[in-house]
């Protein structure tokens, strides 16, 4: 019994992997090309733009980004009439098992010019160059 268990699992690992059995799934993807020049692009998150690695944070409100670090250097930024202003306080919960002993990554806070709140998110560079490839990076100079 264990056999046979373990060559239907054995058979249908091997069928999600051959593209010809994907090709019933989507007879219109054309499974023997692609676009992407190098697949280290990929699985290390992308090439970084402006130099920010891809695991940096960014601070997005609307389609723009700023860096969560050029925010965090200047204590506070006001520019394209949004004000952002960063306090520490905030462990990261990335960096070590105990999430006390992460490093400082800070708070942000965001307001519009007559000082309301902004709705924002903070997120990763990857995530932000997923969903807003297009999006205005709000890099200072």
């Amino acid at each position: 019994m264990f056999r046979l268990a373990a060559i239907f699992a054995l058979m249908a690992n091997t069928a999600a992997a051959d593209p010809d059995f994907w090709k019933f799934e989507w007879p219109n993807t054309d499974f023997e090309t692609t676009n992407v020049q190098s697949w280290v692009e990929i699985l290390s998150c992308g090439p970084p733009k402006h130099g920010i690695p891809p695991l940096a944070r960014v601070v997005r409100v609307g389609d723009a980004a700023w860096p969560m670090t050029r925010i965090a250097e200047a204590g506070q930024i006001t520019e394209d009439g949004v004000t952002f202003t960063w306090t520490a306080g905030q462990a990261s919960a990335l960096d070590t098992r105990d999430i006390g002993q992460g490093r400082d990554v800070g708070i942000v806070r965001v307001r519009d010019a007559a000082g309301n709140d902004l709705a924002h998110d903070v997120m990763f560079v990857f995530a932000y160059q997923a969903f807003w490839p297009y999006g205005a990076w709000m890099i200072g100079g």
